[in-house]
């Protein structure tokens, strides 16, 4: 009876020891648990306060970002357009007859438009619209859509006709009237035959006797400053051909509207808008210019003089 006992006693020890071991065992459980439970709603609240603080970062440099200007604004405009424009050519590569109607896309931004325009192009030309005051020269471009498009010398007139738009230029300077424009000027050189050569303007065109059928007469002079001067004080006006990689990459004809009071140079490139909105030094000028220069009068003036 006693060994029961003993036995019962010994059994309900180990027993408790069991016992006090799970619940040891079971609260580090539930502790853990705890512990992970605290630590994640932590790290939600934290990942979620950042979350936020990049939000409003966010929002508050929207609402500082300054505005743009408005004519910063139009030269990104302007500049999306021209970029649009040159991809159009570019897929459109194939139906252009000649690389340098391309270059002059590349060349001159002003001319990027035109370009884009001529595979589909109606080739035609329209009359010169604009204000004109007699003794002042018009500047005016060889890729304008009123004229640009027709043909000559091969390629748009955009593209190869400097010799008539300068003489264009000229014609609507001394004359006061539109009457002859880059498009009628080419012709008229065309059905003479001065539509030719490197530079697609036979310089002849400049000094020739058929000039008068345009009204106009033109003669050859070696390049100085003394002779720029003296033909547009006289009332001339003056035609030069640039040099290659002078002005500009190909050589082209361009005109010498005026003398300002500083002495520089007011110069009209119909094929580059660049170099005329600037004026230029008289020896830039005469340095850049290849051969003779040509000095441009009204018929009747010319007979007088």
């Amino acid at each position: 009876m006693g060994a029961r006992i003993g036995s019962r006693a010994g059994f309900g020890g180990i027993l408790s020891t069991w016992r006090g071991r799970m619940i040891v065992f079971f609260g580090s459980i539930l502790l853990i648990i705890i512990l992970l439970v605290v630590g994640i709603t932590s790290c939600v609240r934290s990942c979620t306060a950042n979350k936020n603080k990049t939000v409003q970062a966010t929002q508050q440099k929207k609402e500082t970002a300054p505005k743009l200007s408005n004519g910063l604004q139009k030269r990104l405009d302007a500049q999306l357009e021209t970029n649009k424009q040159l991809a159009a050519i570019a897929k459109n590569a194939s139906h252009y007859a000649n690389e340098k109607i391309i270059e002059l896309a590349l060349n001159e931004p002003a001319a990027t438009s035109f370009v884009a325009a001529i595979p589909t192009a109606d080739k035609k030309s329209q009359a010169y619209s604009d204000a004109i005051t007699k003794g002042g020269v018009p500047a005016l471009y060889t890729y304008d859509k009123r004229w640009g498009f027709v043909d000559y010398a091969g390629m748009p007139l955009g593209v190869t006709g400097s010799g008539p738009t300068c003489l264009s230029m000229a014609f609507m300077a001394l004359t006061g009237s539109a009457e002859q424009t880059p498009a009628t000027i080419a012709k008229f050189a065309t059905d003479n035959g001065f539509a030719t050569g490197d530079t697609y303007t036979d310089p002849k065109l400049f000094t020739s006797e058929k000039l008068a059928d345009v009204k106009l007469s033109g003669q050859a002079k070696e390049t100085s400053a003394d002779n720029i001067t003296s033909a547009l004080k006289k009332g001339g006006f003056v035609i030069g051909l640039t040099k290659k990689d002078s002005l500009s990459a190909q050589p082209h004809y361009l005109i010498i509207a005026a003398v300002n009071a500083d002495g520089t140079l007011t110069v009209y490139d119909p094929l580059s808008s660049s170099v005329s909105s600037r004026p230029w030094a008289m020896s830039t000028i005469t340095n850049s210019l290849e051969g003779s220069i040509y000095v441009i009068k009204a018929a009747q003036q010319q007979a007088k003089s």
